[in-house]
Formats: structure tokens, sequence, C-alpha cells
């Protein structure tokens, strides 16, 4: 009797001394799945935090390369004027930048140049509400790309020396 009732306890306290007995009888979560999860949640946190550190790098990035072609333009005495200093444009375009080759009075004037210019550099006539009319070429949305192409048209026979760029 008495190794009965060793047996009993033995087993009683061996059944009785886990957590994971009474979760189990409750159909709660186990030790175990409770630690994967924490892992899974943890993962989940590493990860987002490593995308938020990666989304600050490529943003570092773009504000550095903006700051030297800024740089640059400032270099090569670029003048930027802003379409709605001039009265605005009479067709909104998107926003971005493109250079200024010419400017005229008279459409015609302008169109003739933009035929000359088009199969190279995709000039184009824009028409600003003061009455004025650009040929413009080399359209960029980024202002690190515009570097590179103002530097170019710089050096090609056709620009004048008042070339400038229109941010618009």
């Amino acid at each position: 009797m008495k190794g009965k009732v060793l047996i009993s306890l033995a087993l009683c306290s061996v059944m009785l001394s886990g957590c994971d007995f009474f979760r189990g009888l409750a159909g709660r979560p186990l030790s175990s799945e409770i630690e994967a999860k924490r892992e899974k949640i943890e993962l989940a946190l590493r990860e987002k935090e490593q995308r938020r550190l990666d989304s600050l790098a490529r943003i570092s990035k773009i504000e550095a390369d903006s700051l030297a072609a800024v740089s640059r333009l400032g270099e090569l005495s670029a003048v930027i004027l802003e379409a709605r200093s001039l009265g605005g444009l009479v067709d909104e375009t998107q926003p971005g930048y493109c250079i200024v080759v010419g400017s005229f009075k008279n459409s015609s004037n302008a169109e003739r140049l933009a035929e000359k210019l088009a199969d190279n550099y995709g000039a184009r006539v824009r028409a600003f509400r003061n009455g004025m009319y650009a040929v413009t070429v080399c359209d960029c949305r980024s202002l690190v790309r515009l570097v590179g192409a103002y530097e170019t048209v710089l050096n090609e026979k056709f620009c004048p020396t008042d070339v400038w760029i229109l941010k618009n």
C-alpha cells in the first residue's frame, strides 16, 4: 500500500509540476508553441527594422546625389527658373526639369528650332501664359540626370550662351 501511494504521489508530482500539462488540458498553446511564435514575431520585427534602415539608406543616397547635382549646376553657372515665375505654362506638364535652348515671342520661330533638334534631343515647344514660347530639350524627372544632359547640351554647337533650366 505504501508503494502504491508513493507511485501515485510521484506520478501526480510529475504531471502537476509542468504548466504545459494544465495548458494542454485547457486547450491553450504549449510552451514550445509560445516560443516558436515569439521567435516568429522577433524575426518579423528584425525584418521590418532592416527594411526601415534600407529605406533610410536609399533616401540618404538620393539626398547626397541631389546635393552633388545642385553643386555641379552651381559650378556650371546654370540658371534654374520655375515655370510659375514666368507666368506658368499654358499646358500643365509632369513635374521635372528641362533645358531651354531658345525663347521666342513668335511661335513659328520656336517651331523651326524645335524641328531642327527633335531627332537628337526630343525638342518641343512649350507655351507660357505670358505669350512667350520656349524650345526645350532633355526632359528629366531627376535633377541628377539633368546635370549630365545639361553638360552634354552645353557642348553642342546649337547651344546658346543664355541656355537655362526650366523647373515644372
